[in-house]
């Protein structure tokens, strides 16, 4: 499944980072990540990341190492896939 998920990190030097590394520990894999530094909350700022898990039970995981990180979850949701279609219209 794809995600798409806000999360807030502490302006510091490797937040970005260590918000990221997760995923590759539950074998996801990143597919965009927009590091939205004039966004800035309590000291936090916003990055969007879209990644792969293969389940469920995989980003559970990760919200959990997030929370244990303080990786504030803002917004976390599947992205709808689209398949590019070629189609032939016959009549008179």
């Amino acid at each position: 499944m794809i995600v798409n998920a806000d999360l807030y990190v502490k302006d510091l030097p490797g937040q970005l980072v260590g918000s990221l590394e997760p995923i590759s520990l539950v074998d996801g894999n990143i597919m965009g990540v927009v590091h939205n530094r004039e966004q800035i909350v309590n000291h936090r700022i916003c990055i969007n990341v879209t990644f792969e898990v293969e389940c469920e039970k995989q980003l559970e995981a990760l919200q959990d190492i997030w929370k244990s990180k303080d990786v504030i979850i803002s917004r976390i949701g599947s992205v709808c896939k689209t398949f590019p279609m070629e189609y032939m219209l016959i009549g008179e």
